[in-house]
Order: structure tokens, then sequence, then C-alpha cells
């Protein structure tokens, strides 16, 4: 797999690494001696990018051999994606985060006495149009870890996942009122009417679902089959609808994939949780705070995080959020904690989306259903998307 990504996209070579590093350190006697590809993402975990972890093995003027990790992002052309990825973009998305948004950001966040919200230290773009690559620092290793997505996270684990997400809406929200022109190319929601490539992909999901609560004979299936079906038929306009947002409502930079798998924590001698850092900024969209607090929550919490936890986690959300906002001197009103659940309670169907559809996918869908932990975890949550209304 490794030699068929080099062998397509030449250009990665001794000598392109070589001069990432001498410009990020600004040392030109910095001497690649070699590096090799860890890992080559597999084509359904992107979309957009083919992504290789790799490590980098050089040396400087004092002949100490040093080892860096990277991550290197490369766009690729896809015909039949061209004409809605021209608009959408998801790897430009994340190219203007990291070139335009992330610097300013950073200062905010230190201004806060807080870690940052993401990693990439190093971060190196590709000023010309093609290639398009993202060459920045590899985070998960022995310092930042991912969460085994089967266990999910903890209740300790969200209250710092929420902590800092709300740090990150709050400057994206007084960045946004200070240069609008910023979030210029994160306008285009992550689902619409006119964005359909992955319409097909949905309803197939959906359908499977369906067919899983029929045979199974989950409790209360009969309604539940009907709701679904009453959703499938209305999910495209229902969740475009919550992808706008309303007058008056706080707007701030979503991550718009925040789930498990892009959430790296630090943790302390004691195996506590001290810091967490977000990753992959392709998704990242212009809208309500609710889009990452239904994406997260949903997906992404171990199987004894219920109504009450979530309520827990919203309040923890809306107490950092507010602080923050006063830091920054937010110019506007800030939202009450039952503004904050009304933007939860308007995005859930987007949580939905991303749960019921999206979700069984990434846990593989031979054998999801066949998981009774994870068919558990989907029980309660189509419960709980029933009692709130976000069905209908």
């Amino acid at each position: 797999m490794s030699r068929e990504v080099l062998r397509k996209h030449l250009f990665v070579n001794n000598q392109f690494f070589e001069n990432a590093l001498r410009d990020y350190y600004q040392d030109a006697t910095i001497y690649l001696k070699t590096f090799e590809v860890r890992r080559v993402s597999k084509r359904e975990e992107s979309y957009w990018a083919d992504q290789m972890i790799i490590v980098a093995n050089y040396t400087s003027s004092n002949n100490v051999t040093k080892a860096q990790n990277l991550v290197l992002k490369i766009g690729f052309y896809n015909p039949y994606m061209e004409e809605s990825v021209e608009k959408y973009d998801p790897f430009k998305r994340e190219i203007l985060f990291f070139q335009n948004i992330l610097p300013t950001m950073n200062k905010m966040f230190q201004s806060l006495h807080s870690y940052p919200a993401t990693c990439n230290a190093m971060c190196i773009v590709n000023k010309r149009p093609q290639p398009k690559y993202i060459l920045f620092e590899e985070l998960s290793s022995d310092k930042y870890l991912r969460v085994h997505r089967r266990s999910g996270l903890d209740e300790n684990h969200l209250k710092l996942a929420i902590e800092k997400l709300a740090k990150f809406h709050a400057c994206s929200a007084v960045m946004y009122q200070q240069n609008r022109d910023l979030f210029e190319h994160h306008q285009q929601p992550n689902v619409s009417e006119y964005f359909k490539i992955f319409h097909p992909l949905f309803t197939a999901s959906l359908h499977k679902l369906v067919e899983e609560v029929s045979n199974d004979k989950w409790h209360n299936s009969e309604t539940l089959i009907e709701k679904l079906m009453y959703f499938e038929n209305n999910f495209i306009d229902k969740v475009s609808e919550a992808f706008m947002l309303e007058d008056n409502e706080l707007g701030v930079l979503c991550h718009g994939d925040l789930w498990i798998e892009n959430l790296l924590f630090q943790y302390d001698e004691k195996k506590n949780p001290i810091d967490v850092k977000m990753v992959d900024f392709g998704l990242s969209y212009f809208g309500s705070p609710g889009i990452d607090l239904t994406y997260l929550l949903f997906t992404s919490s171990s199987s004894d995080i219920a109504d009450y936890e979530i309520d827990v986690l919203l309040q923890h959300y809306h107490i950092t959020l507010h602080k923050t906002l006063i830091k920054l001197d937010f110019p506007r009103q800030i939202p009450s904690l039952i503004q904050v659940h009304n933007h939860f309670m308007k995005r859930g169907i987007i949580g939905v989306l991303y749960t019921v559809l999206l979700l069984p996918m990434r846990f593989s869908q031979n054998d999801y259903f066949m998981d009774q932990e994870m068919k558990d975890r989907l029980i309660f949550l189509l419960d709980y998307f029933g009692r709130k209304g976000f069905l209908d």
C-alpha cells in the first residue's frame, strides 16, 4: 500500500521532507537520513485525501539523529465528485483552517492560559494550486492517545472534550465578529439537497437499520419503524434546515466531524485525562454549536452516558462557554443555559443522522448489529431520539 501511494505521489521523497523540516525549523543544516511510511489511510476512511503516517529521521549541525512523526495529507482528484467538491471542498477547508484561522485562535488560547484546541506545532501547507497537501506533526504517540472507540468516552473524557470545545467555539465566535471573511469558505452545509453524493449511503444505511429492527423485534419496534421510515423520507430537508443558523443565534466554527477518532487525550501518571486535542478539520463549518454537541455526545459516549449525564455535560459546556466569552470581551449577548439546550435540541436530527446512518458503517456494517453492547447503545439512543422528537 505505501509503495503504491509513493508511486502515485512522486514528489513525496527525501528532498520533500528535508525541505519541509528545514523550512519549519529554519535550519539549513538539516539532512534527512530516511523516512518510513508507517500507515496509509484506507479509501473508506477518507473520500478527499490520501493520508500517510510517516517517521522522518534526520540530523542537523550537532550530528544527533532525531525522529519526527508526521502526517501527510494529499488531496486527490475524484471525477465523480468534482462538481460538488468544487464548492464543498473539505481539503480546502482544512488548508484554510490551518493557514488563516488556527494562528489567531492559538493566540486566543494563550491569552486564556489554556492548551491549544488542536495540535500541529508543525504545519506546512503547499501554497501552490497543485498538488494540494498538508504536512503536520503526528500527535498520536505516547503523549497523546486515542480512546478505543468500542469503549467510548466516559464522563471524565467527555467533560474535558466539552470544555475544550466550548473554548474553541468561543474563540471562533469572537473571531467572526472581528473578521467575518475568515470563515468565508466554511459556509457550505455538510448535508444539503445540493450536496447529494452521500444521500444514497445515508438511505442504504437507514434501510439496513429498519430491516434489523423489523427482523429482531426490538422493543416498541412498530412505532420505531414508522418513525424511522418517516425520517428516511424527510431527513434531507430536516437536516439541511438544522444546519442553518437562525436570526440572533450564536454562530461558531464547528469541527463538523467531532467523534472519538478525532480526539487525542493526554494523561497524567495516574492515567487520568488532563488534556485533549482535536484533529481533522476537513468538515469544519460555521453554524450552531449544537452541531458538534449532538455529534459528539451521540456518536462517542460510553454506554453509561444517559439523559442525566447529557444534561450535566451541556451545563458544563455552557459554564465554560460563558466564562470564555466574557474573558474575550464578546460584544454580543451570551447564550443562556436554556439557549444552549435549544441549540442542542434543534440540531438533534444531525446527531441522529451521524449516529444511525454513519456510526454503524464505521463499526463495520457486517457485524455491527451482532455486537450486543453496541446494539444496546443504539437501542438507548433510538429511544432517546424518539422521546426528544428528533425522528418526528
